[in-house]
């Protein structure tokens, strides 16, 4: 992986989505190690995040990376309603250091629960874009613009 961020780097991409997680605990020299050959790249913290046991001190670990600027999570399991009050306190810990993205099981119900709770200002849709079939639909993403739109 080293080397892939280091092609990355140097095809001057502006951030990658890299994480680990083992025995319940972020891995975060695995994470520093593969960093130390792309260090001016802006980093996500991938959904790796949703295996750890103590979520909220392994907010703390991540943000101590520098080039951690941001951290996709499904928010655990439950209904909407209450992996968007997780993803808010997950928010309310890492304040300004770190930028949470709802991703994972992010469907309409989701995001309008996002919405209504202002939890989050980043989430990743995934198969909530993609028709039937296949592709991302320019309809389906209208739907899920709509519904942050109508919380406003």
């Amino acid at each position: 992986l080293r080397r892939a961020a280091e092609a990355f780097a140097a095809a001057k991409v502006d951030g990658i989505v890299i994480g680990f997680a083992a025995a319940g605990e972020v891995a975060l020299d695995d994470v520093a190690d593969v960093l130390t050959a792309a260090p001016g790249v802006h980093v996500t913290f991938h959904r790796a995040f949703d295996q750890v046991r103590g979520p909220l001190a392994a907010i703390d670990a991540i943000v101590r990376l520098p080039q951690v600027d941001r951290l996709l999570t499904a928010g655990g399991e439950g209904p909407p309603a209450v992996r968007a009050e997780r993803l808010r306190a997950y928010q309310a810990r890492a304040r300004a250091r770190v930028t949470i993205i709802a991703g994972g099981g992010v469907d309409e119900e989701m995001l309008a629960a996002l919405a209504r709770n202002a939890t989050v200002r980043e989430a990743h849709v995934g198969r909530a874009a993609f028709a039937e079939g296949g592709g991302v639909s320019a309809s389906r993403v209208a739907r899920l613009r709509a519904i942050l739109d109508e919380r406003k």
